[in-house]
């Protein structure tokens, strides 16, 4: 029997997840329209960082982040919030405005941050602003 919490949980969840998903879809799907030079992007080496959980991955990626002349990755905040282009305009378009009216929505999103953190800092200490894996 499913537990009545958990069920609440999940249901608000997927109310959440499913609006950002879509939002998501759409936004890529602009890009395509916006930046069409994007499909021509080419990756000529790619690295991929595999590993067991707990076993160094992270520090081997955030290591290798820090080289910004060689490697590049993405911040949380784009994977989560951002992963079309169209999109991170947007927020740093956003951001700039936010910091004119002294910065309400970005003291918002790190108590937000800050109290989501605090339940997973032990496993895998993070931010918003730290590089992060793309899973």
């Amino acid at each position: 029997m499913v537990r009545p919490r958990k069920a609440i949980r999940s249901f608000l969840l997927a109310v959440l997840c499913t609006p950002v998903f879509l939002i998501h879809r759409i936004a890529l799907r602009l890009d395509d329209w916006m930046y069409p030079s994007l499909r021509h992007v080419r990756i000529t080496k790619p690295l991929f960082i595999v590993g067991l959980p707990r076993s160094g991955t992270t520090l081997l990626h955030r290591l290798i982040a820090g080289d910004r002349s060689v490697f590049t990755t993405m911040p949380l905040w784009e994977l989560l919030l951002a992963p079309a282009a169209c999109e991170k305009r947007f927020l740093r378009r956003l951001r700039t405005v936010d910091r004119w009216l002294d910065s309400p929505l970005w003291r918002i999103l790190c108590a937000i941050e800050r109290g989501i953190s605090q339940s997973v800092r032990d496993v895998h200490a993070t931010n918003l602003q730290s590089p992060e894996e793309d899973w």
